[in-house]
């Protein structure tokens, strides 16, 4: 005889969480997975790969309620981090279900990567200081070695960013420490060596450059002990501080706008870093405005194929040099040809070569001394270059120059022309230094025509016309 409820069919079983979903290496915690149609009977496993996972242990199961269980795990300490599938077995008879790979997941350890900033003074507080690495979590917490540096709960960003406010003491330890972190999960700490530095009290060595002129801009180094970001610096009235940065702690970089109104005089440097401060007397000098650069007799001379000179005079010793490029390029001319004897040298008379150009092609420049520019209005000067010509029979001619009390020049322009029926030639100029004893020699192979197209041929009726110029040290002209 057949009695139709003798027989029972179990209805499988289904999940609708875990909690928590996620557990360290090495760690242990209790589950909580919530569904239905639990049976007193279930049990539980993980899958890895399509296989039983045994780094995963359940040391114990309660059953609650049909829609509630609670298990035990371990986490062995060579589980390989990645995601699970939850094995869900009621044990009655109903179909097994697996869940999908993630619904439990072994969590990675934390990296670090670096953090910014990663100084601070005693007394000094870091806000939102910049962790980045990997593996990090929610749960989170980061703490510092030593004593007397307190570390708030991070902000989490992502897996791989948190962002952390930190105090230190008044009385800590200058020093390296190291930074440690807790993911949260039950797994090990995880430490990164030496990667906050505790500076000692500041103290500031010096500024450069140490002055600068009213009107202009400045961006300065200070370099010294014990910076910490963040930093606020300060030089007086008259000059705005901005794009402060503590490039490490011995080193602040900072841009300084000094008034056009400025009092000039020195003045007192002030620094205000990560909570602790200090002023400097006299390291910082507002300059009185130099009088400008007065440019004179600027002279286009040897103009060749592939080169030609630039001259001039100054009304004081400053240094020269020559910025040209191809006429018609966008822009200011960029390129710099210096005087002859250097960068760095000053003198009343200067003199450039600007060679490594092409042939009959027009160039732009301006006349450089000291910081000020001569750029003709702002039109720039030109010059075009003449055609490539055979080299012609050196033919020297020479003389020297003296001062008005019959002494050596310390510096003079030579310029050479010549006219007869061949019209006027081109200019031909040397320089004359003290090395020189006041001897100068032009080869007037050289010259060519006013235009530079052609040689400029010297006959025995040809009038040599020589300006010898030292500046504010007087000139003369002689034929």
């Amino acid at each position: 005889m057949i009695v139709p409820s003798a027989i029972t069919v179990n209805t499988p079983p289904s999940l609708t969480g875990i909690s928590p979903s996620n557990l360290g290496i090495g760690s242990k915690g209790t589950l909580v997975i919530s569904g239905v149609n639990f049976a007193t009977s279930a049990s539980v496993s993980f899958q890895l790969n399509g296989q039983t996972d045994s780094t995963i242990t359940v040391t114990k199961s309660r059953y609650v309620s049909s829609s509630r269980m609670e298990i035990d795990i371990q986490v062995s300490s060579n589980a390989i981090p990645g995601g699970r599938g939850v094995v869900f077995n009621n044990g009655d008879g109903s179909p097994v279900l697996v869940t999908p790979t993630g619904t439990f997941n072994v969590n990675s350890p934390p990296t670090f990567a670096y953090m910014s900033p990663d100084t601070i003074a005693p007394g000094g507080v870091i806000t939102d200081a910049v962790i980045a690495g990997t593996g990090f979590l929610p749960t989170t917490k980061v703490s510092v070695s030593g004593t007397g540096i307190s570390v708030a709960t991070p902000t989490f960003v992502s897996a791989t960013l948190l962002k952390v406010s930190m105090t230190a003491a008044a009385d800590a330890t200058a020093g390296l420490r190291d930074l440690v972190f807790d993911p949260g999960d039950g797994s090990a700490t995880v430490t990164a060596p030496n990667r906050l530095t505790v500076v000692a009290g500041m103290s500031v060595a010096a500024v450069a450059p140490d002055g600068g002129t009213p009107g202009t801009t400045v961006t300065v180094t200070i370099s010294g002990s014990g910076f910490a970001p963040p930093a606020l610096v300060a030089f007086g009235d008259g000059i705005t501080v901005s794009n402060v940065v503590v490039s490490s702690a011995s080193e602040i970089k900072a841009d300084l706008a000094i008034d056009a109104g400025a009092t000039t005089g020195s003045r007192d440097l002030n620094i205000n870093a990560s909570g602790k401060s200090v002023t400097v007397p006299s390291k910082f000098t507002v300059l009185v405005q130099p009088l400008p650069i007065v440019f004179r007799s600027i002279r286009v001379a040897n103009v060749r194929d592939t080169s030609f000179v630039v001259s001039w005079t100054t009304d004081t010793a400053t240094t020269g040099s020559v910025r040209w490029g191809v006429s018609g390029s966008s822009g200011a001319p960029g390129t710099v040809a210096n005087d002859r004897r250097g960068a760095s040298a000053p003198s009343l008379v200067h003199i450039a070569t600007v060679s490594g150009l092409l042939p009959q092609t027009t160039y732009q420049f301006d006349v450089i001394s000291g910081d000020w520019a001569d750029t003709n209005g702002g039109q720039h000067y030109a010059v075009t270059t003449g055609p490539t010509l055979s080299l012609g029979s050196p033919d020297s001619v020479f003389g020297t120059v003296a001062t008005r009390d019959g002494g050596l020049p310390a510096g003079a322009l030579v310029h050479v022309t010549a006219s007869g029926t061949g019209g006027m030639s081109g200019t031909l100029t040397t320089l004359v230094t003290t090395a020189d004893a006041g001897t100068w020699v032009v080869d007037l192979s050289n010259l060519r025509t006013a235009g530079g197209e052609a040689r400029y041929a010297v006959t025995d009726t040809t009038l040599l016309t020589v300006v010898a110029d030292g500046g504010t040290e007087g000139n003369a002209t002689g034929t």
